[in-house]
């Protein structure tokens, strides 16, 4: 069944905008980090 969800999701665009947003945010963490130092 949580296959199946993965499948719409991706179907969706939404796991693909999920993953852009989440990767952004660590980046931009890690960019604030090392500007902090």
């Amino acid at each position: 069944m949580l296959y199946r969800y993965l499948i719409a999701l991706v179907q969706d665009g939404a796991l693909l905008l999920i993953c852009c947003f989440f990767f952004s945010e660590k980046f931009i963490v890690l960019y604030e980090g090392a500007i902090g130092f």
